[in-house]
């Protein structure tokens, strides 16, 4: 039964340090959801200003021949995003280069449900570190807030403020990257130590089924014992009655015949 008690000792430390690591897992879940909840109203505001647009408010915004400078502002930011180059078309001094983002960006809304679609289900976590300095300029532009561009484009507005809140999710998805990895490292450690209450729970099972056809084998040799016990007291009994009757018989008078 030591054994037994050993490995019941074993299972319960571990069932506790496994409870530990959980709450600490989960602590760690928590504060990483927490910071990332904080880009969630940007997001959310965004994609709903994105819902209201229909494919006519694109059509509308790529036909126009002399955009204002606050729509050029808007889809230069989304070259940044969608890492589309610009044109570079000749200046008006010699060997000048003037780099042109509205012909290649303009390009992006050609198809407008696409384009929407794009962006509704744009993967977050894509966006490199090259587009968001790039993007940085833009976004601290006093004329590139969705107030201003709304002046110019309800369309572009809404394309502003997803714009604002890619760059916000992407600054506040780094600085929860290392609790990410921390997590996954304390998943990684919970997994392990769950593996090893798992196998010291089987462990312990397997004793106590060996331990109960232990004691089911010796309680089975102790009937044997005590029945083959009563057998010999039986026999000494008999054999000690015999010898009684044995003694009563010698010891008893003999009868004389005379003829």
């Amino acid at each position: 039964m030591a054994i037994a008690e050993e490995a019941r000792i074993k299972v319960e430390q571990e069932q506790a340090l496994a409870k530990e690591l959980a709450v600490k897992t989960t602590a760690i879940a928590e504060d990483a959801q927490r910071d990332l909840d904080a880009a969630m109203p940007a997001l959310i505001a965004a994609e709903n200003a994105l819902k209201e647009l229909n494919r006519n408010d694109i059509v509308e915004v790529k036909a126009l021949k002399n955009p204002p400078a606050g729509v050029v502002l808007v889809i230069e930011s989304l070259c940044a995003v969608f890492d589309v180059k610009p044109l570079k078309e000749p200046g008006q001094k010699f060997g000048e280069k003037i780099l042109n983002y509205w012909k290649p960006g303009s390009a992006l809304l050609t198809d407008p449900t696409a384009f929407l679609d794009s962006l509704m289900n744009f993967d977050k976590d894509s966006i490199t570190e090259t587009s968001i300095k790039t993007l940085k300029r833009y976004v601290d532009n006093p004329d590139y807030q969705p107030e201003k561009i709304k002046k110019v484009s309800k369309a572009c507005m809404s394309l502003c403020m997803w714009v604002h809140a890619m760059y916000k999710y992407y600054h506040i998805n780094q600085a929860v990257a290392p609790k990410k990895e921390a997590l996954e490292r304390a998943k990684a450690e919970l997994a392990a130590v769950e593996a090893m209450v798992a196998a010291a729970r089987a462990k312990m099972r397997a004793l106590l089924k060996g331990l109960a056809k232990l004691n089911a084998y010796l309680a089975e040799k102790q009937e044997e014992s005590r029945k083959m016990e009563q057998d010999i007291q039986a026999c000494m009994d008999r054999m000690d009655r015999a010898n009684r009757s044995k003694g009563y018989l010698m010891m008893a008078p003999h009868t004389v015949v005379v003829l």
